[in-house]
Parts: C-alpha cells; sequence; structure tokens
C-alpha cells in the first residue's frame, strides 16, 4: 500500500511536469527568440526544450526521493460504518483508504509552491510574447 500511495503522487506530479515543462520550454523559446533585442539571430535547438524538460522533472525526482526517504507515506483505513451480514460468521465494513504522512501538508506545499513558481513565470513569458510584429 505505501508504494502505491507514494506513487499516485509522483505520477500526478510528473505528469504536470511533462505537460506544462513542455509548454514552459516552448513559451520561453519563443519569448527568447523575439524579444531579441539584438541583430544576431537567436537558434535554440531542440535538445536545449528537453533538457528543460528534464531539469524540471529531475528537481521533481529529487523532491520526492527526500520525501519518500524522509517521512514515508502509508495508508490508512477509516471505517465508515459496520453492519452484519445475513450469515452471523460475517461483518459487511464500509471503509475509506487513504494515504497519508506525518507532515503532508508541508510536502505537497513544497510542490505545490514549485509548480506555482513555474506557472507565474510561465504567465509572465506568455503575457511578455503576446503581441508579435512579424515582418514579411
Amino acid at each position: 500500500m505505501q508504494i502505491l500511495c507514494q506513487a499516485k503522487i509522483w505520477l500526478i506530479s510528473a505528469g504536470f511536469t511533462l505537460v506544462y515543462g513542455s509548454l514552459f520550454a516552448k513559451t520561453w523559446r519563443i519569448h527568447k527568440i523575439f524579444t531579441n533585442k539584438t541583430s544576431k539571430a537567436v537558434a535554440i535547438k531542440d535538445w536545449q526544450l528537453i533538457a528543460i524538460v528534464c531539469l524540471l522533472l529531475f528537481i521533481d525526482i529529487i523532491i520526492f526521493i527526500i520525501w519518500s526517504q524522509v517521512n514515508p507515506m502509508f495508508g490508512q483505513k477509516y471505517v465508515i460504518s459496520t453492519m452484519e451480514a445475513a450469515d452471523p460468521r460475517y461483518m459487511i465494513q464500509h471503509v475509506y483508504f487513504f494515504c497519508t504522512c506525518s507532515h503532508l501538508v508541508l510536502w505537497l506545499a513544497i510542490i505545490c509552491g514549485i509548480k506555482f513558481v513555474l506557472l507565474v513565470f510561465g504567465s509572465f513569458l506568455a503575457f511578455e510574447t503576446r503581441i508579435l510584429i512579424l515582418l514579411d
């Protein structure tokens, strides 16, 4: 159960990083190319964009490795209700399983804080490049 609890958070965060990191890298490239003040052409290769996404993913992986070593997630169950079945040897329980750790709010605040900073910076780049004047 512990592995499933950690995998759920890892996959959600990694998915967000891959999707938003790709959009962020493309927006950064457009911003860099079209806000160039010099007459020299700016060429940003695809491998540089992949490196940005990999760096963002690497930051996530480091945080999650530290999290899983310092304060691992574990599953808990909460019994909602219990009733007797038709057969007296059995009981029917409605159980809610959830994942938690002792400092869950702190770890989620760290992850969400990093994602928020990326969202704000990506929004800034998109705002800066919202009006492009293309010369024919």
